[in-house]
């Protein structure tokens, strides 16, 4: 396992910052040749005491992060982590070919109040808490699909919804029903947010049409029915 993961990670060499010890060992590992590199994970994971969800398919792997009354929504400490409000909240992570899509700079310009996946009180922040609703969790089929679903409810606002996410061989559908919310604050739920290549030249195409590339552009859309944005390597699209 560990030679796979060394010989697959193109994006950041295991050398860069291991102790010696460890290179010495690592390089042992995968210079011997009869030891062979352990295939691409396939299969899906419900862990259920920490309201978390993980399928691995071959070319990507999908995150899914929860919580209920039995987990809190985030953890900050020591001032850290101040501004993960909806980390929990539904948060999903697609991981692809893109190997540094959530690093370098990803963390600190993404916008953290539209998170992918989440359904949210638009620009509204929300302190860490537990939720007063039970039923978060979901359950594997033949431990390679899944399917997840949350009870929504956030503490100090009204915004409350049933979600749900069903994980297949190569898509995952989420679907939200009974969104509701009296707070009188616009209610958003977030499709996606990737980090573009350094030139921000990522082809996005809605219904067909070619949108602009140029910084800062937005558009109101009626009847979408798809969109697919090109990836910074290749097989990183999505749609």
């Amino acid at each position: 396992m560990l030679k796979g993961w060394i010989l697959a990670d193109t994006f950041k060499s295991f050398y860069a910052d291991a102790p010696v010890p460890a290179i010495a060992q690592a390089k042992t590992i995968t210079g011997d040749p009869l030891i062979e590199p352990a295939a691409e994970l396939i299969g899906y994971k419900q862990f259920s005491a920490m309201d978390r969800a993980v399928q691995h398919r071959p070319g990507y792997s999908f995150g899914l992060a929860m919580y209920s009354s039995r987990i809190g929504s985030y953890e900050a400490i020591n001032s850290e982590n101040a501004k993960t409000w909806y980390t929990s909240a539904g948060m999903t992570s697609l991981y692809n070919s893109d190997l540094g899509q959530f690093s370098d700079d990803y963390w600190p310009t993404v916008d953290s109040y539209r998170l992918p996946g989440t359904t949210v009180l638009s620009q509204t922040s929300s302190g860490s808490h537990t939720s007063t609703r039970q039923w978060t969790g979901g359950t594997d089929i033949q431990n390679l699909y899944g399917s997840s679903g949350m009870d929504l409810q956030y503490a100090g606002h009204t915004l409350e919804a049933k979600k749900s996410w069903f994980m297949f061989d190569d898509e995952v559908v989420a679907l939200g029903a009974g969104i509701i919310s009296t707070d009188n604050i616009a209610v958003e739920t977030i499709v996606e947010n990737r980090k573009l290549n350094t030139a921000g030249s990522n082809t996005l195409t809605v219904n067909g049409e070619v949108k602009p590339s140029t910084l800062a552009w937005s558009d109101t859309m009626d009847q979408v029915e798809w969109a697919h944005l090109s990836g910074s390597t290749a097989g990183a699209d999505t749609g």
